[in-house]
């Protein structure tokens, strides 16, 4: 997917009051808190907010969304339909169609609502929210700008870039060069570097949904027993099984408030202790 520029102030002004994006549940949509949270149920308040935005901008996202129609998983070649949707993503952004910009910028603050309601999924539910609907959205929330989408299609046209689906066990052929561009491998092994050396020697504990056991709120490793590991932070793709946001960036800016919180607590009791004294 390729990235709408971004609105005017005006337009982002008038989508900042989207009732759908909130991390609160809505009795108007039937969520009391008393039935599980499910897939069905997360695709409807997207739904819903997209719809809050095309009321406002006068149209809705181009029928061709990887996330609203979502695609019959097909193996093999997928080069033409790929050139294809880069073409008209790339049109979008050459005329700079405002709803399409919108409908972008919906689906990128919808991430938060949907990191709220993967925290109150049961395990089955968050698996399904990975296989089923994560993908495509982020290919939505996380576009590509212009000039990467315009190398990409050149390198596609010229024939020295193919798109697959289905693994490497569908090319008869073998290319000279395999990229996996989408995947997105949760689990670890102990011979997975540091992390798979953590679980080995039980300093961590991975999660039943890939990566390591971790608190969202502080960024810290959990224990079997769901105690804070104190030393330990889970960063990047190794908190997803328990954490939908995976930025490495966000969760270390988080651990190093956390760390500078608990310094400065330690610095104002012992200047309050040698005070006293």
């Amino acid at each position: 997917m390729v990235r709408a520029l971004e609105g005017s102030a005006a337009q982002d002004g008038a989508l900042a009051g989207n009732p759908f994006l909130v991390k609160e549940l809505l009795p108007e949509l039937g969520e009391t808190g008393t039935e599980p949270v499910t897939v069905e149920r997360v695709r409807s308040r997207w739904g819903e907010a997209l719809r809050w935005t095309a009321d406002r901008v006068g149209n809705g996202p181009p029928a061709w969304s990887p996330v609203l129609a979502p695609e019959r998983r097909v193996a093999g070649d997928r080069t033409a339909q790929a050139v294809k949707q880069l073409l008209a993503g790339l049109e979008l952004a050459r005329r700079a169609d405002p709803c399409w910009a919108a409908f972008q910028s919906t689906t990128r603050r919808f991430f938060g609502t949907l990191a709220w309601y993967y925290r109150l999924m049961a395990q089955g539910e968050r698996s399904r929210l990975l296989t089923e609907f994560f993908t495509p959205f982020l290919s939505e929330a996380g576009a590509m700008p212009v000039q990467n989408a315009r190398k990409i299609e050149a390198l596609m046209r010229s024939g020295v870039l193919r798109v697959r689906a289905g693994g490497p066990g569908v090319v008869t052929d073998a290319p000279d060069m395999t990229v996996n561009a989408i995947g997105r491998a949760r689990a670890i092994t102990p011979g997975s570097g540091i992390a798979g050396q953590a679980i080995a020697a039980r300093i961590v504990v991975p999660d039943p949904l890939g990566g390591i056991r971790m608190d969202p709120d502080s960024g810290l490793a959990l224990d079997d027993d769901g105690t804070l590991v104190p030393d330990v932070a889970v960063l990047g793709p190794l908190a997803v099984g328990s954490y939908l946001g995976a930025s490495g960036v966000y969760a270390s800016v988080k651990f190093a408030r956390l760390v500078a919180n608990r310094w400065v607590t330690e610095i104002l009791d012992t200047v309050g202790q040698e005070v006293r004294v």
